[in-house]
């Protein structure tokens, strides 16, 4: 999906790593460290902000933990139409070519404290399959806009751990400061929105199975 991504009204979707993940082969990604506090946190049920933006950097890392297994997760984050009904603010989505391991998608998202839309095209690319996904803006609003989502199996592969990166630069002046808020805010609830979407989807799949 921006991913599907949302950005509190372009913000409320807009989201390095201090841990950047490492690959170590094609297929083959490394959990980042995360501190025993941060566990807690997502244990708890929270979706946790593991780093944020430093001086003139717009860009912030989320985490949550999502009580289904990773493919579970994944049908959200494929479905890049669908995520106008969990992505707030994404007033259309829409998938305008496809080819091996990556997709483009014209988005439409309101922004809370601007006036208009932002309107752009996502370049999604599948870079570890069914594990990561990068997204990086292909032309239209937006200077710049880029991220990635991933996942990673925990607890015999009954849950996931979700991350989900974004860096923006609006391209019109907005201070930093707004957008780091913004982003700290909004990916976190983004993320809560997602796992929501996941535990309908996975409602409905149950419910659709012949008895």
């Amino acid at each position: 999906m921006p991913p599907p991504f949302c950005l509190r009204a372009a913000l409320y979707v807009l989201a390095s790593m201090i841990f950047a993940p490492c690959f170590l082969g094609a297929n083959t990604l490394v959990k980042p460290s995360i501190s025993a506090e941060n566990w807690s946190r997502l244990e708890a049920g929270e979706a946790v902000v593991l780093s944020g933006s430093e001086g003139k950097e717009r860009k912030a890392l989320a985490a949550v933990l999502v009580p289904y297994p990773a493919p579970a997760v994944w049908r959200v984050i494929e479905d890049k139409e669908g995520a106008v009904h969990w992505c707030e603010g994404l007033r259309e989505a829409r998938v305008t070519e496809t080819g091996e391991n990556y997709s483009l998608v014209y988005q439409e998202m309101k922004v809370c404290f601007l006036p208009g839309t932002f309107k752009y095209v996502i370049r999604h690319t599948e870079s570890v399959p069914q594990r990561r996904v990068d997204f990086k803006r292909e032309s239209g609003s937006f200077k710049m806009l880029e991220g990635y989502w991933e996942l990673y199996p925990v607890a015999e592969g009954t849950r996931t751990l979700l991350l989900y990166q974004l860096a923006v630069d609006p391209g019109i002046p907005v201070p930093a400061r707004v957008v780091k808020d913004s982003l700290e805010k909004s990916l976190p609830e983004a993320l809560v929105s997602l796992r929501e979407q996941v535990a309908l989807g996975e409602s409905a799949r149950i419910g659709a199975v012949p008895q």
